[in-house]
């Protein structure tokens, strides 16, 4: 199973600022959708369902209470001249204890790079020479835009499943904190 932990971006408010944002850099982009933005802590590649166990069992035991989390800027990986994906930043010191928290597990993640908090806004299969030089220039007129808070007062796990065309994401598991 494909599984991660998240947090969901149900914020009304910031799901329509994330879209107004993702439609002023869109160039023929794989936008995502409103219901599937959220902030991944985790992600797992193939995971057993004792190992689901594991993380779920590791959610509970997270110690934070509700915080605020600041979405401002917007950048890509890996580069501006490779552009893959387009994302909005997040500014919260509690999101990397959270991080912390729900990665207090025995499971191996299978993300290969340090955790660099962020809501992904689409992917990037191909974009024009003319494009790119346009989408940098509309990029560096937004990298320091903010969009507001949302409280942080959950975490969930959610399974990845692709269907052919598209990622369905169902939740696994929902922890208030």
């Amino acid at each position: 199973m494909r599984v991660f932990t998240a947090v969901d971006i149900g914020d009304q408010e910031i799901q329509d600022e994330l879209l107004e944002l993702r439609d002023k850099l869109d160039y023929g982009f794989n936008n995502v959708e409103p219901e599937k933005m959220h902030l991944t802590l985790q992600f797992f590649q193939k995971v057993t369902k004792n190992e689901i166990q594991e993380i779920k069992m590791e959610m509970k035991h997270v110690d934070l209470q509700p915080f605020q989390l600041k979405i401002k800027g917007v950048g890509v990986f890996p580069s501006k001249k490779h552009v893959r994906v387009v994302w909005a930043g997040v500014e919260s010191d509690k999101i990397f204890e959270l991080k912390k928290q729900v990665s207090n597990h025995s499971v191996s993640e299978d993300n290969g790079h340090e955790f660099h908090p962020h809501i992904t806004l689409a992917r990037v299969q191909n974009i024009s020479r003319t494009d790119k030089k346009k989408f940098r220039k509309k990029l560096e007129t937004l990298e320091n835009q903010s969009l507001g808070t949302t409280t942080v007062d959950r975490i969930k796990l959610f399974e990845s499943i692709h269907n052919g065309q598209n990622t369905e994401y169902k939740t696994l598991e929902e922890v208030k904190l």
